[in-house]
């Protein structure tokens, strides 16, 4: 693997801090980091965070920042996984954990039974084809008022989803779209 480049967390009581950026993936940028963390200022504080395809952890690292009471970051490569273990332990927040597995097949096997987030952010490598599985396998996982927040090549449109998730906001940001999904809401009888 190649020489790793330098992110900075963009806020919270971690702002500033560098963290490595495996040179194998491609991070969220900082400009569509704090788009997401915009929309999501309200409700951070406390929350239960899920960043999947987790990389060197900025996002989930930066959630934690934020006030995020628990933070898990899942990542499936494991040479990746190391620079994540070092990016976390560099941070020093006592919320967040980390797993290896692949996704989204693996998911239901490493997150417990019951487990719900908040908040989940997906970042999946360009070219993923897997879109409407991961988030299918993302739903039980998901609190009653809970997002995802999906990002994408932009040019590749608007991932699926399954009925049981609608998309309700997708934003450009360079390259990249950011896609938010929850659970409809049921019409009134």
């Amino acid at each position: 693997m190649s020489a790793a480049r330098r992110l900075r967390i963009g806020g919270g009581t971690r702002r500033g801090l560098k963290i490595r950026a495996p040179a194998a993936v491609r991070p969220t940028s900082a400009r569509l980091r704090e788009a997401l963390f915009n929309v999501w200022a309200d409700r951070l504080q406390g929350c239960s965070f899920l960043d999947l395809f987790a990389g060197s952890g900025a996002v989930g690292l930066e959630a934690a920042s934020r006030g995020a009471a628990r933070v898990v970051l899942v990542e499936g490569d494991r040479d990746v996984l190391a620079i994540l273990s070092d990016n976390r332990r560099l941070a020093d927040l006592a919320t967040v954990t980390q797993l290896q597995a692949r996704l989204p097949k693996e998911l239901e096997k490493r997150l417990p039974a019951g487990e719900r987030f908040d908040l989940v952010f997906a970042d999946p490598p360009y070219g993923f084809e897997e879109f409407g599985a991961l988030l299918a396998a993302l739903e039980p996982y998901l609190r009653r008022a809970g997002e995802i927040a999906l990002e994408h090549r932009w040019r590749d449109g608007e991932p699926a989803s399954p009925d049981s998730l609608a998309a309700v906001r997708s934003r450009r940001y360079g390259d990249s779209g950011l896609t938010l999904f929850r659970r409809p809401r049921r019409a009134s009888p």
